[in-house]
Protein backbone atom coordinates (compact mmCIF):
# COMPACT_ATOMS: atom_id res chain seq x y z
CA UNK A 1 0.00 0.00 0.00
CA UNK A 2 1.35 3.61 -0.90
CA UNK A 3 1.23 6.16 1.19
CA UNK A 4 -1.57 7.52 -0.63
CA UNK A 5 -3.53 4.63 -0.74
CA UNK A 6 -3.03 4.90 2.90
CA UNK A 7 -4.40 8.28 2.94
CA UNK A 8 -7.19 7.57 0.79
CA UNK A 9 -7.92 4.80 3.07
CA UNK A 10 -7.90 6.88 6.49
CA UNK A 11 -10.23 9.33 4.21
CA UNK A 12 -12.84 6.77 3.65
CA UNK A 13 -12.61 4.88 7.43
CA UNK A 14 -13.16 8.86 8.67
CA UNK A 15 -16.48 9.55 6.73
CA UNK A 16 -17.79 5.69 7.37
CA UNK A 17 -17.26 4.42 3.78
CA UNK A 18 -16.59 0.28 3.20
CA UNK A 19 -13.63 -1.48 2.25
CA UNK A 20 -14.30 -5.33 0.46
CA UNK A 21 -17.89 -4.96 2.12
CA UNK A 22 -17.27 -4.05 5.21
CA UNK A 23 -17.80 -0.57 7.35
CA UNK A 24 -14.58 0.34 8.10
CA UNK A 25 -14.69 2.49 11.47
CA UNK A 26 -17.12 0.14 13.42
CA UNK A 27 -15.03 -2.80 14.07
CA UNK A 28 -15.03 -4.10 18.10
CA UNK A 29 -11.79 -2.48 20.10
CA UNK A 30 -11.85 -2.22 23.84
CA UNK A 31 -9.16 -1.35 26.39
CA UNK A 32 -9.09 -1.29 30.06
CA UNK A 33 -7.30 -0.65 33.40
CA UNK A 34 -7.55 -0.58 37.25
CA UNK A 35 -7.50 3.32 37.60
CA UNK A 36 -3.92 3.27 39.36
CA UNK A 37 -5.78 1.00 42.45
CA UNK A 38 -3.05 -1.68 43.43
CA UNK A 39 -4.35 -4.99 44.30
CA UNK A 40 -2.92 -8.37 46.45
CA UNK A 41 -2.14 -11.42 44.85
CA UNK A 42 -1.74 -14.34 47.16
CA UNK A 43 0.86 -16.43 47.07
CA UNK A 44 -1.07 -19.96 45.36
CA UNK A 45 0.06 -20.70 41.65
CA UNK A 46 -3.77 -20.38 41.49
CA UNK A 47 -4.52 -17.46 38.74
CA UNK A 48 -6.70 -14.26 39.96
CA UNK A 49 -9.11 -12.72 37.58
CA UNK A 50 -8.03 -9.18 37.09
CA UNK A 51 -10.90 -6.98 37.99
CA UNK A 52 -10.75 -3.44 35.56
CA UNK A 53 -12.86 -1.16 36.38
CA UNK A 54 -11.77 1.82 34.03
CA UNK A 55 -12.38 1.84 30.26
CA UNK A 56 -10.61 3.71 28.05
CA UNK A 57 -12.70 3.23 25.51
CA UNK A 58 -15.03 0.34 24.23
CA UNK A 59 -16.44 1.03 20.89
CA UNK A 60 -18.97 -1.70 21.13
CA UNK A 61 -19.58 -2.35 24.43
CA UNK A 62 -18.58 -5.80 24.59
CA UNK A 63 -16.16 -5.25 27.99
CA UNK A 64 -18.17 -5.68 31.55
CA UNK A 65 -16.20 -3.67 34.21
CA UNK A 66 -19.16 -4.10 36.74
CA UNK A 67 -20.40 -7.81 37.16
CA UNK A 68 -18.01 -10.58 35.38
CA UNK A 69 -15.23 -8.54 34.33
CA UNK A 70 -14.75 -10.30 31.06
CA UNK A 71 -14.85 -9.51 27.15
CA UNK A 72 -17.97 -10.93 25.18
CA UNK A 73 -17.71 -10.08 22.21
CA UNK A 74 -19.79 -10.45 18.86
CA UNK A 75 -18.40 -13.68 16.47
CA UNK A 76 -15.19 -12.95 14.62
CA UNK A 77 -11.36 -13.15 14.90
CA UNK A 78 -9.80 -10.53 17.46
CA UNK A 79 -6.03 -9.91 18.81
CA UNK A 80 -5.94 -9.92 22.68
CA UNK A 81 -3.52 -8.69 25.09
CA UNK A 82 -2.81 -7.73 28.70
CA UNK A 83 -0.07 -7.17 30.87
CA UNK A 84 0.39 -7.25 35.00
CA UNK A 85 3.36 -5.76 36.99
CA UNK A 86 4.22 -7.00 40.49
CA UNK A 87 5.67 -4.39 42.92
CA UNK A 88 7.61 -4.17 46.38
CA UNK A 89 8.28 -7.42 48.20
CA UNK A 90 9.07 -9.96 44.81
CA UNK A 91 11.51 -12.54 45.95
CA UNK A 92 14.60 -13.19 44.36
CA UNK A 93 13.75 -15.21 40.98
CA UNK A 94 10.27 -14.46 41.68
CA UNK A 95 7.77 -15.14 38.57
CA UNK A 96 4.64 -14.19 37.81
CA UNK A 97 2.66 -15.72 35.07
CA UNK A 98 -0.51 -13.58 33.18
CA UNK A 99 -2.85 -15.61 30.73
CA UNK A 100 -6.05 -14.71 28.54
CA UNK A 101 -8.61 -17.03 29.50
CA UNK A 102 -11.46 -18.31 27.33
CA UNK A 103 -14.68 -19.73 28.18
CA UNK A 104 -12.92 -19.83 31.81
CA UNK A 105 -9.78 -21.94 30.67
CA UNK A 106 -6.31 -20.56 30.24
CA UNK A 107 -5.72 -19.89 26.30
CA UNK A 108 -2.57 -17.93 26.41
CA UNK A 109 -0.25 -17.48 28.93
CA UNK A 110 3.60 -15.04 29.03
CA UNK A 111 5.83 -15.33 31.56
CA UNK A 112 8.47 -12.97 32.81
CA UNK A 113 11.23 -13.11 36.46
CA UNK A 114 13.18 -11.01 38.39
CA UNK A 115 16.87 -11.20 37.13
CA UNK A 116 18.11 -11.15 40.93
CA UNK A 117 17.65 -9.53 44.07
CA UNK A 118 14.69 -9.05 45.58
CA UNK A 119 12.05 -6.19 45.62
CA UNK A 120 12.34 -6.12 42.03
CA UNK A 121 9.46 -5.17 39.72
CA UNK A 122 8.26 -8.30 37.72
CA UNK A 123 6.07 -7.96 34.60
CA UNK A 124 4.32 -10.42 32.02
CA UNK A 125 2.60 -9.75 29.05
CA UNK A 126 1.03 -11.75 26.81
CA UNK A 127 -1.13 -11.41 23.52
CA UNK A 128 -2.57 -13.90 20.76
CA UNK A 129 -5.48 -14.21 17.91
CA UNK A 130 -8.52 -15.53 19.07
CA UNK A 131 -11.56 -16.70 17.52
CA UNK A 132 -14.48 -15.74 19.04
CA UNK A 133 -17.40 -17.76 18.61
CA UNK A 134 -21.25 -17.07 19.79
CA UNK A 135 -21.31 -16.62 24.03
CA UNK A 136 -17.05 -16.95 24.04
CA UNK A 137 -15.63 -14.94 27.13
CA UNK A 138 -12.61 -13.37 27.82
CA UNK A 139 -10.76 -12.20 30.93
CA UNK A 140 -7.20 -11.49 32.09
CA UNK A 141 -5.33 -13.54 34.75
CA UNK A 142 -1.98 -13.38 37.01
CA UNK A 143 -0.66 -15.60 39.31
CA UNK A 144 2.44 -15.55 41.27
CA UNK A 145 4.50 -19.05 41.02
CA UNK A 146 7.92 -18.27 42.93
CA UNK A 147 7.02 -21.05 45.52
CA UNK A 148 7.36 -18.27 47.81
CA UNK A 149 4.79 -17.38 51.09
CA UNK A 150 4.90 -13.94 50.45
CA UNK A 151 1.52 -12.30 48.98
CA UNK A 152 2.67 -9.58 46.33
CA UNK A 153 0.72 -6.07 45.17
CA UNK A 154 -0.44 -5.94 40.98
CA UNK A 155 0.08 -2.37 39.92
CA UNK A 156 -2.84 -0.55 39.06
CA UNK A 157 -1.14 2.01 37.06
CA UNK A 158 -2.76 2.27 33.54
CA UNK A 159 0.84 2.12 32.09
CA UNK A 160 1.49 -1.52 33.98
CA UNK A 161 -1.83 -3.33 34.13
CA UNK A 162 -4.15 -3.42 31.23
CA UNK A 163 -5.76 -5.39 29.27
CA UNK A 164 -6.95 -4.29 25.45
CA UNK A 165 -8.18 -6.09 22.25
CA UNK A 166 -9.48 -5.35 18.97
CA UNK A 167 -11.24 -7.21 15.83
CA UNK A 168 -9.32 -8.41 13.40
CA UNK A 169 -11.95 -9.96 10.51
Amino acid sequence: MTTQDSSVFLAQAAVGQTDGGETIYNKVAFSVHRNGVNFNLASSATPTKILFTTREFDQDSSYDITTNHNFAPKPGKYCLMGAARATGAVVDQGVIVVSIYKNGAQWKSGVFSTVSGTGNAVGSFVSCIVIADPGDVFDLRVAQVNGTATTIAITGQQTDTWFQGFQIG
